[in-house]
């Protein structure tokens, strides 16, 4: 949408989780170097960091492979979709959230990923 007026088109391929080592890596550079951002940042988002990095790395993720017979799909199309959902989780989720109204869709994904209003700092 953004960039339509340049001339210039963009495809979006949204996948779901995958199979990847980000959820190991991301929890080993945590354990490393700590939290990012001074320490009352750090205290007042420990508990959903954690809620979700419990929740995502329980999910059952897709082999890349799918994204990337996406990707090289996209590339060799006359004329790429603007968009491409790759994955069961995310056409799960795509299918489901894209009929719900906006704070009924967010109180399902933070539910999915464990998070709860006290999970994060109050203003």
């Amino acid at each position: 949408m953004e960039l339509v007026h340049q001339g210039v088109d963009v495809t979006y391929i949204e996948p779901g989780a995958l199979n990847t080592p980000f959820f190991v890596r991301s929890a080993a550079n945590r354990n490393n170097r700590g939290y990012a951002g001074d320490t009352a940042t750090q205290a007042a988002y420990s508990d959903a960091i954690s809620r979700v990095s419990t929740a995502m790395s329980s999910s059952k993720p897709d082999s890349l492979n799918a994204v990337l017979k996406t990707i090289e799909r996209a590339l060799e199309a006359r004329r790429p979709a603007p968009r491409y959902v790759v994955g069961r989780n995310a056409k799960a989720v795509t299918g489901i959230v894209r009929r719900l109204p906006t704070r009924t869709r967010d109180r399902a994904i933070m539910r999915t990923m464990d998070l709860r209003a006290n999970a994060f700092p109050s203003s």
